[in-house]
């Protein structure tokens, strides 16, 4: 029999088999089309059974804002590129921004209005003096989420955007950490050269030493410095080709590259000068600079709007909606059903303390961030200064150790000095060279460190608003 008898029967069919069919197919197909008309599908997704690494810098995302031709991968790299071809393939900081998804979605789930609740019931008649069977029905709406929507919206817009946020804020320092890197593999490249040379220097005098003992023309108690002072650089040359290696492959895994890929590294490396009074005008802008206290902020304000809505939800909760009823004897009814907790022991009161003491810690936090910010920058600016006299200081020795050193030379050749005299004086040089290398690195890492606290050559903060949810 076709389905719309079913729905054409007459009223005074209440109650009969035929009717209840009916209805029954009628709800049924009604609550199948709601359920199933917004409904996500599922599709499965497999995780990945290899790293994601890349075997050369040619293969590498290198493609740069506007139309600049992509970053070279046959020429050395300069400290700008390898920062931006940290952002743009590590694959930390893509795992990071995944959680822009996820803020993103929530967005869209705190402005979803609530689902109205559809209850019923069937009851058969048994006996007595009824006639039908009875059925009820109420469609009821929670009234309490629809007073705090418009505040869960804002409270996830702002969560939203702190996660962006902090996305930049982890670009921000994996630049840094790049750049950092790469000044340290250069400026250690550098220093190994230095030990080698002084390693030759040292071995020529032991082989010398060693030479006049097994003649008898010296005492072991004359060998034992030079083995001491040759096997001490030679401990030292190790721990730092060791070190080097290690650096090598925290720039890979930053850079997305297989492990044992050795980039190119322009030998140039030039980072922002920072004055104090640059600085100075840099940190009073800070917090309208700086991504992590832009998050912060923002994690403040979605706070903010946490505490409103647990405030508003102390309004008793209630759901409102039309109740249908047909008893057995067929007397219909129609009216409104209301469902409102008494607000006798909870009243949201816990749920309110927390989310008011949750705002203070974030309010906290904040003011600690900007004091840490203010006082690093600050600090940084001293230890610039006090390395930058020590560097001074130790090319005006270098100069004297290069002179002292090329005049033991020709006084070794003349017979005026001894050889142990002279390696002495060479070593020196050479320990200078290495003090020299050390300082320009750590000079060169601070300036990076301050730059990154101020946000002096990084890209600025561009904040990518939410998506609007819909209400449908």
């Amino acid at each position: 029999m076709p389905a719309a008898t079913y729905f054409d029967l007459p009223s005074s069919s209440v109650g009969r088999p035929g009717t209840f069919r009916g209805a029954h197919q009628l709800v049924s197909l009604v609550v199948l089309c709601a359920t199933l008309g917004g409904c996500a599908d599922y599709h499965s997704q497999s995780l990945a059974d290899h790293p994601a690494l890349a075997p050369s810098v040619a293969a590498l995302d290198r493609t740069r804002a506007g139309n600049l031709p992509p970053v070279p991968a046959d020429r050395p790299l300069t400290l700008a590129e390898v920062g931006l071809l940290a952002v743009q393939n590590s694959p930390d900081l893509r795992a990071t921004r995944a959680q822009l998804g996820v803020a993103q979605a929530q967005v869209i789930e705190a402005g979803l209005l609530p689902d109205p609740v559809l209850s019923g019931n069937y009851n058969f008649l048994l006996g007595g003096p009824g006639t039908s069977n009875a059925i009820a029905a109420t469609l009821t709406a929670d009234v309490t989420a629809l007073i705090t929507l418009s505040v869960r919206r804002l409270a996830a817009q702002e969560a939203a955007l702190q996660v962006d946020a902090n996305v930049v804020w982890q670009e921000w320092q994996t630049i840094s950490r790049a750049q950092t890197l790469t000044i340290d593999l250069v400026e250690q490249r550098r220093l190994l050269r230095s030990l080698e040379q002084t390693l030759d220097v040292l071995r020529h005098r032991a082989e010398l030493s060693s030479r006049a003992v097994a003649q008898g023309n010296a005492t072991l108690q004359m060998l034992a410095p030079d083995v001491a002072a040759l096997t001490s650089l030679q401990t030292q040359y190790d721990a730092t080709i060791l070190a080097q290696e290690q650096r090598w492959q925290a720039l890979d895994m930053l850079l997305g590259l297989e492990p044992d890929v050795r980039p190119l590294l322009a030998t140039a490396l030039r980072a922002p000068v920072i004055s104090p009074g640059e600085a100075a005008a840099m940190l009073a802008s800070l917090p309208q600079r700086r991504p992590d206290l832009i998050a912060l902020q923002l994690g403040y304000e979605a706070q903010q709007a946490n505490l409103r809505a647990a405030v508003l939800a102390q309004f008793p909760a209630l759901t409102l909606g039309p109740n249908y009823s047909n008893d057995t004897t067929r007397v219909q009814s129609l009216g409104p059903s209301i469902s409102v907790a008494l607000p006798l022991f909870n009243r949201n009161r816990g749920r309110v303390a927390i989310q008011r003491a949750t705002r203070e810690q974030l309010r906290e936090e904040y003011v600690a961030r900007l004091a840490t910010a203010a006082a690093g920058a600050k600090a940084l600016l001293a230890n610039l200064a006090l390395l930058e006299r020590q560097l001074a200081a130790a090319r005006t020795g270098l100069s004297q150790a290069r002179s002292l050193a090329a005049g033991a030379e020709q006084a070794l050749r003349g017979g005026l000095l001894d050889e142990l005299s002279y390696v002495q004086l060479i070593v020196t040089r050479l320990d200078k060279e290495r003090q020299i290398i050390e300082l320009e690195q750590q000079v060169l890492d601070e300036r990076i460190a301050l730059a990154t606290l101020l946000g002096v050559g990084l890209p600025p903060v561009r904040l990518t608003p939410p998506e609007e949810p819909s209400s449908l």
